[in-house]
């Protein structure tokens, strides 16, 4: 029995205007590399277009994780 993975990788393709999801960074790394791409996005599966989870940059011929930044929760302060 195969289970489903929690993450979707994305590749976007500036020049074909596309989104390329894959369910493997395997498979993500094949396509960024034969489209020349140089980053790939980890989304939550269930939210495709969702915020990103994890980004990775290849620098040389290695993919290397990037820490997503997450922004300070605002809170308001009522008198």
């Amino acid at each position: 029995m195969q289970t489903e993975s929690a993450l979707r990788y994305t590749i976007y393709d500036p020049f074909a205007e596309c989104l390329y999801c894959r369910d493997t960074f395997n498979d993500a790394a094949r396509v960024a590399d034969g489209l020349g791409c140089s980053m790939i996005t980890a989304v939550a599966a269930k939210n495709i277009l969702g915020e990103a989870v994890q980004r990775y940059r290849k620098t040389g011929e290695e993919w290397q994780v990037e820490v997503v930044a997450r922004p300070p929760i605002q809170t308001r302060l009522f008198p």
